[in-house]
């Protein structure tokens, strides 16, 4: 009974952080879509708030967010990473390969 309740609290949370990223992406389009109509506005202040809002929005409050989650549950970030095939392994090992060659994968083609 014990494990089946910890099986669900990990469900409830790994649902919670699906929620959270959905609720980010969304906020991304509005973000976007308000970008869009600053930019045909010709109004440079408009378009210097739509550049900065999207870019604080990108780099600054979705990272927080994903590390603030990072910190209270790894296991759930890790498999949310994994369904975008990005794990710690794979990073390192692109790292590697660029050591070892000098070059990146990218220039060798």
């Amino acid at each position: 009974m014990k494990e089946i309740f910890r099986k669900y609290l990990l469900c409830v949370f790994f649902s919670f952080l699906l929620f959270i990223v959905v609720w980010l992406s969304e906020m991304l389009r509005y973000i976007v879509e308000a970008l869009a109509s600053a930019m045909s506005s010709g109004v440079l202040v408009l378009n210097l708030f739509g550049v900065f809002i999207f870019f604080l929005f990108v780099f600054g409050i979705v990272p927080l967010c994903l590390l603030g989650m990072w910190f209270m549950n790894p296991l759930a970030i890790k498999k949310l990473f994994m369904t975008f095939g990005l794990t710690e392994k794979s990073l390192d090992e692109e790292k590697e390969n660029e050591d070892k060659n000098g070059d990146t994968k990218t220039e060798q083609i």
